[in-house]
């Protein structure tokens, strides 16, 4: 697990820094009202989240491959229960800024989910190779 990990965590930095760089260089020719002020701790929460959910996948993954189903997809909802209660609540106190908030958090969740489902399926077959030899 520790290479795969550690994989993963160099390819979330890099996207993260590659988001970063877009969604700053969209910042700049976009107006003023379209960039939420919000931005860079989405960008830091999305790829928080993204990596602690998927050091938990895999911790679980060690175990049983039919774990690894039933973790992803708990995982899954928690992660939307956590990001629509962040939503909710920053669009209740800043009501001013609720529209490109809630395009960033989209497009952020979109991203970083896309990222993280072709991570797993990279590491899909050698998981359930692993798991069928210990049975």
């Amino acid at each position: 697990m520790n290479t795969t990990y550690f994989q993963f965590l160099k390819n979330l930095i890099i996207l993260t820094v590659v988001v970063f760089l877009v969604f700053y260089a969209a910042a700049y020719f976009l107006p003023v009202e379209l960039v939420s002020p919000a931005m860079p701790y989405l960008i830091i929460l999305s790829a928080s989240v993204t990596l602690l959910f998927h050091y938990i996948i895999l911790k679980a993954s060690e175990k049983k491959f039919s774990r690894f189903i039933s973790y992803f997809m708990l995982a899954t909802v928690v992660k939307l229960l956590l990001y629509i209660i962040i939503i909710f609540l920053y669009v209740y106190l800043n009501r001013s800024d609720a529209l490109p908030f809630v395009i960033t958090f989209l497009l952020l969740y979109i991203i970083y989910s896309v990222f993280e489902i072709i991570n797993l399926l990279k590491i899909q077959n050698p998981l359930s190779k692993i798991n069928s030899e210990k049975k």
